[in-house]
This record gives C-alpha cells, sequence and structure tokens, in this order.
C-alpha cells in the first residue's frame, strides 16, 4: 500500500489495529503463539546471520520483527493486568503460615498446640507470611523489568537507526521514516502504561539488587521456589503461565534479537531499505492479520486449535481435522524446483487458498487474480481467496485490468464476489474479499470467512 500523502492516515488507521489484533492472537491463541509459528532451526538461524547479512531485507525477517513487537506489547498488557490483581491480593489479604516457638508472636493455632504441649514441643502459632519481598513479588518485579528492559532497548534501537541515516535517506524513503515513527510510539506508550503500573504498586518498593533484569537465568530460580509452593493466589498462576508461554524458551530469546539486530543493521547500511521494509512491514502484517481471522472463524466454528509443526496449525471439528498453513507449500510441492507458497493454506479433502494483498491499487489487484488463479490450479484448490483491505474508485487504465476490476471487485464489506471457473480439476472458484482491518468491520471479516470454510469444506 502507497503511503502517499491521502493515504496515509488510513495506513496509520490500518496498522495500528492490526497491531492491537495481533496482541489478541498472542492472549487468544496461547496454544499457537505466533512467534511459534516462525521458529527456526540451529542452522536455519545460522544460515540468517552469516550469509543474509549480505543479502537485502528478507520477507521472513520483517515478519519476525512484527511479531517480536506484538509479543511484547502483548505481555506488558497481561503484566499490567497481573500488577493490578497482585495490588490487591497485598492490600486487601491476609495469608497466614504456620510456626511453632514458645514465644507467642502470633495467633494460636490450639489444636495443634494441645497436640504439641503432649509431646513437649513448642506452641503452634499463625502468623503473616506475605510481604513484599516474597519470591512470587520479586518475581513479578523481575519479569516487569525484564520486559521493560526489551522495549527500552528496541526503542533505542529505533533511534538509532533515525540517527544514523540522518539526512542519507533519498526522499522517496522518506515515507518509511513514518512507518518507523509508528512503531516508536507504539513501544514508548507501551513501556509507560507498564512503568505507570509499577509507579502506582508496591512492586516500586522492591530493591533492585534481589533480581536481575538483562536476562532470563536469574528468573528460573525464582520461577521453581514459586512453582514449588503448595498454594498460590490466582494472579501468581497467572504469572507462572505468562513466563512458561513467553519466555521459557531461551532459544526463541536469541533468535529473536538477532533477526532485530539484523533486520536494523540493514536499515542502517541501506538507508533506501527503510522505505523497502516498511511496504514489506505492512504486507506482512495484512498477512498475519488474515490468519488471525481465519482462527477466529474457526473458532467459531467450534474448532480446537493446537500447532503442530513449523508454519502448521490443526484444527478439529467434530471428526473433521483441517491443516492449516501458513506460508508453506503442501508435502505434494514441496520437492517442485519453482515453490508456489499462498500466504494461507487450509485443507482436509478439499483446499482453501487465501492470498493477501495489503494495496487498494486496482490495476496491481487486478493482476493478483491471476495468482490466485494460479495457485487454485496448482494446488487443486475449490476456492481461492483474494483479501485486500479496500479498493481506490479510479478504474485501471489497462483493458485486461479494466474488465476484472469490473468483473470481480466491488467496495462492500458484506458481500463478496466470486466467478467460477471450469479447469482440468472441474469446477473452480475465485472469490474477491473486501478484508478491511478496523474493529468496527472484524466481525464481518470473521462471518465471510466462516461462510467459504462452510462452503468449501464443512
Amino acid at each position: 500500500m502507497s503511503l502517499g500523502r491521502n493515504q496515509r492516515e488510513l495506513w496509520k488507521k490500518y496498522v495500528e489495529y492490526m497491531h492491537d489484533a495481533l496482541i489478541d492472537f498472542y492472549v487468544s491463541y496461547q496454544q499457537v503463539n505466533p512467534i511459534k509459528l516462525l521458529v527456526l532451526s540451529e542452522e536455519e538461524l545460522k544460515e540468517i546471520t552469516e550469509r543474509r547479512r549480505f543479502i537485502p531485507l528478507e520477507a521472513e525477517d520483517i515478519t519476525k520483527l512484527i511479531l517480536q513487537l506484538t509479543r511484547l506489547k502483548a505481555i506488558a498488557d497481561e503484566l499490567v493486568g497481573i500488577i493490578k490483581e497482585a495490588n490487591r491480593f497485598l492490600l486487601h489479604k491476609r495469608v497466614y503460615d504456620s510456626i511453632e516457638e514458645w514465644n507467642v508472636r502470633g495467633i494460636i493455632d490450639w489444636s495443634a498446640t494441645l497436640r504439641n504441649i503432649i509431646v513437649g514441643r513448642p506452641i503452634a502459632q499463625k502468623v503473616i507470611s506475605y510481604t513484599i519481598r516474597s519470591p512470587e513479588n520479586i518475581l513479578l518485579r523481575a519479569v516487569v523489568d525484564y520486559t521493560n528492559f526489551k522495549l527500552i532497548e528496541l526503542i533505542s534501537k529505533i533511534k538509532k537507526i533515525k540517527k544514523q541515516i540522518g539526512n542519507k535517506i533519498p526522499t522517496r524513503a522518506q515515507r518509511g521514516l513514518y512507518g518507523l515513527k509508528v512503531i516508536e510510539r507504539m513501544l514508548k506508550e507501551t513501556h509507560e502504561m507498564l512503568d505507570e503500573a509499577v509507579k502506582n504498586s508496591f512492586l516500586d518498593r522492591i530493591p533492585e539488587n534481589l533480581y536481575s533484569t538483562e536476562s532470563l537465568e536469574p528468573m528460573w530460580e525464582f520461577t521453581r521456589e514459586v512453582e514449588a509452593t503448595p498454594w498460590k493466589p490466582e494472579w501468581v498462576e497467572k504469572l507462572l503461565d505468562l513466563v512458561y508461554t513467553y519466555y521459557a524458551n531461551n532459544k526463541l530469546e536469541k533468535e529473536l534479537d538477532q533477526i532485530v539486530d539484523l533486520v536494523i543493521d540493514r536499515l542502517i547500511k541501506e538507508p533506501r531499505n527503510v522505505n523497502i521494509a516498511f511496504k514489506i512491514y505492512s504486507y506482512k502484517l495484512y498477512e498475519v492479520y488474515n490468519l488471525y481471522i481465519v482462527l477466529n472463524a474457526l473458532r467459531e466454528l467450534g474448532a480446537d486449535i493446537d500447532l503442530v509443526a513449523h508454519k502448521t496449525i490443526r484444527a478439529k471439528i467434530g471428526n473433521k481435522v483441517l491443516e492449516i498453513l501458513y506460508n508453506k507449500t503442501t508435502n505434494e510441492l514441496s520437492k517442485i524446483p519453482i515453490k508456489a507458497i499462498p500466504d494461507t493454506t487450509i485443507k482436509n479433502r478439499e483446499t482453501i487458498i487465501i492470498e493477501a494483498k495489503f494495496s487498494r491499487n486496482p490495476s496491481y489487484l487486478s493482476q493478483a487474480i491471476f495468482k490466485v488463479l494460479a495457485y487454485i490450479v496448482i494446488f487443486k484448490a475449490r476456492i481461492g481467496i483474494l483479501t485486500y483491505p479496500s479498493i481506490s474508485k479510479k478504474p485501471p487504465i489497462e483493458e485486461e485490468d479494466k474488465q476484472i476490476y469490473e468483473a470481480i471487485f466491488r467496495e462492500s464489506h458484506c458481500k463478496y464476489t466470486e466467478i467460477t471457473i471450469d479447469t482440468a480439476n472441474g469446477e473452480q472458484k475465485i472469490t474477491a474479499l473486501q478484508l478491511e482491518p478496523l474493529k468496527e468491520t472484524e466481525e464481518i471479516n470473521i462471518k465471510s470467512i466462516k461462510s467459504l470454510i462452510e462452503e468449501a469444506i464443512l
């Protein structure tokens, strides 16, 4: 999508909502965890960090950058809720422990004391044991500060890009700086939100010398200690879930850091990449948003959803099992020299192909129909869907594009336009579906995808 003057606010509106949708992706689909879709092997990570450092930006690297940014925002949102619960608990609840001492300083536990007197043991007493320095509170502060450390680190790296490229950036690439500003603002707002939650809670009174903020290792000592506690408040259970969901994989943390450094290094070395990077950023964000809508549609159909392999999700609806592939070809076509890799593939006995295009350009979208046509033939798909956020009302100039535009595209949130084609595979359909990434259209987007899945597969 071009970032011309008239489209900038629309781009911003779309991108900001898609960030919010991806944050909900993390929260709503923890069993999938978007970033784990793209986890690499050690060999792939080495190939990226060594060989790719000297080649142009890779779209998948930009996807990982997007997922890392929204992952940190999702973690911060969850942490703010946990901090509020922990604060209420500390203020309103008393947690008692049992001790045995001759010197009375707590509430006497008479049943236990009577048994103790018979055998000559000290008085059993209940004492308040829940303190600010309890392991669970220190763990919460350590997780919050580590997350804030990662946010500050990213903000600093984005500032470094802006400072290093300075006046070197060509005029045409200046639009990419706008994208950088949007991301920087999101990170700053997230950091400030988390910082404010700490300042308004008891966490502000925990001394920093009790924990470390620059690595994950020290967290695990507190995590094991907290986990061993026989009874835990609900907020502590939520905190442990968060730690294991987002921070249990050191390899993943390392990979994300290296990918972020790699993208930033390329942007600094070649300023003109800034514009390319944020075009790719928009496109990949829209692709992941499409996957999010697909999973929401499947969930409304009653699916149990799990991540089963690299870029592969399984959805079970009754006795039917669907495979959802993100940016991945099918096993049947994996050995073909020229790879056909749709954005999203949904398959069991039948197949649906989804190709997402973050563009309003009628000519570009008209030509994209041919890509969808190629995909449905290659994959023998029953339906091929081209999704797009919105479309300019100015018709294309080329006659071929104009015919496609008039036959297929309609600016409507509640309808999709489809054509039926007879091929060697039989009757196949191509659908143009406006999937506008806005909160007010989300329900309609889910309903449209749900209807197409029911028609083709269920």
